[in-house]
């Protein structure tokens, strides 16, 4: 059976106002909540197997949490999906207690991925929101602007870590990219993500991006894209940044 894709919504109750900063305070909540070994094997690990991001929609905020193969999702969302498990305690909010008020739970498998993007003759635009502020690093300095070797780079990392079903090529791949990817529009603007006392360069909005290669660069574009709503983009996602959505809808991409 194929590797699962996981993600867990759980819209929470808090009392005092919060944005997307404080999802570095909710990863140490996730590790106190997850077996010691597990935790312990997490931070040894080059690629994290999950991101998280916390946003507000409407009057709700929700701490989602998502997770790239099945040892993840049986050590992390499994936790969570646990209906005894309804509060929790927030060490640095002045011990907040935090009560989960509801909890649903997505899943897909990279079968799935392959069979409705990289088996299919899918668009040649396509648009990323950033949802939260993303950065990437490159010679020891951040980079607030995405470019599409950085993009599908990120992707390609991850994909490549977790999926059970197709090999990438990194360098072969980037460089097919890059030549025939392009960006043809954006509206982003630069921003910081504060981390313990230190605010990282970051940008944030919308970005779309063009594939001029063959159809099947297209289509393993478009797969890497829905991967991402998982995974997340750029640096430190697991702690909140780089948490992205694909806009499917959008005029000029819908119809392209």
């Amino acid at each position: 059976m194929s590797e699962i894709l996981a993600r867990i919504d759980m819209q929470i109750e808090i009392k005092e106002k919060a944005d997307y900063n404080i999802s570095s305070v909710l990863q140490g909540v996730m590790m106190e909540k997850i077996e010691p070994e597990y935790a312990g094997k997490l931070h040894d690990t080059a690629v994290n197997p999950y991101s998280m991001i916390f946003f507000k929609e409407g009057d709700k905020y929700i701490w989602r949490i998502n997770t790239f193969n099945n040892e993840a999702k049986e050590k992390i969302i499994d936790v969570f999906m646990n209906p005894e498990l309804k509060d929790f305690t927030i060490k640095h909010r002045n011990n907040e207690t935090v009560k989960i008020l509801e909890k649903t739970l997505k899943m897909t498998t990279y079968d799935d991925l392959v069979e409705k993007y990289y088996l299919t003759d899918s668009k040649r635009y396509i648009n990323i929101n950033f949802r939260t502020p993303a950065s990437f690093k490159s010679n020891g300095k951040y980079m607030i602007y995405p470019t599409t070797r950085t993009i599908f780079q990120s992707l390609i990392n991850r994909f490549s870590a977790y999926s059970d079903k197709i090999s990438l090529d990194v360098n072969d791949l980037l460089e097919n990219f890059e030549n025939y990817s392009e960006i043809t529009d954006y509206r982003m603007r630069s921003t910081r993500f504060h981390l313990e006392g230190i605010t990282i360069p970051s940008f944030i909005g919308e970005v779309t991006i063009k594939i001029t290669g063959p159809q099947m660069m297209v289509n393993l574009a478009n797969m890497l894209a829905a991967f991402g709503e998982y995974a997340g983009i750029g640096i430190k996602t697991s702690i909140g940044m780089g948490a992205v959505e694909i806009n499917r809808e959008r005029r000029g991409v819908k119809n392209a």
